[in-house]
């Protein structure tokens, strides 16, 4: 005579838990997919730094600026040309839908352009780096 197998029931705990579990992954993703692809356009970047913090505090993001100077990353935007224009609007669309989506997750230098820069009949015309995005100065 075999012996009856369990039969398992419903688990409502344990899907409530991957679907919260996969969600959470999606926030992450798009995170650091978003986060990833602005740092490449605009060839920045940067660490959070723990020296000189106390127990309890918030590491600070130290920059390490761009790879491109003012006049290199021009030169990229030249030759994109209007095309420039509408990435900048899509990365636009791509915060406002963030910050519904997961408000207060995406830290303000990702929220606008790395360069700073004014738009007029020639175009979109850089004029630095944005503050965000400047290393601090070496002390000697």
């Amino acid at each position: 005579m075999p012996f009856e197998v369990p039969v398992s029931t419903f688990n409502a705990q344990e899907h409530a838990t991957n679907k919260v579990l996969r969600s959470n992954q999606l926030e992450e993703t798009i995170l650091q997919q978003f986060k990833s692809s602005y740092e490449d356009f605009w060839g920045v970047g940067g660490s959070d730094s723990v020296k000189g913090i106390d127990e309890g505090q918030v590491p600070t993001f130290v920059s390490t600026g761009s790879r491109y100077s003012v006049a290199q990353m021009q030169a990229i935007i030249d030759v994109m040309g209007a095309t420039a224009i509408q990435i900048l609007t899509a990365a636009a669309g791509l915060v406002q839908f963030i910050e519904a989506a997961y408000p207060g997750v995406l830290e303000d230098r990702y929220k606008g352009a790395a360069f700073d820069y004014t738009i007029g009949q020639s175009g979109l015309t850089l004029t630095g780096l944005n503050s965000a995005w400047t290393p601090p100065e070496v002390e000697e």
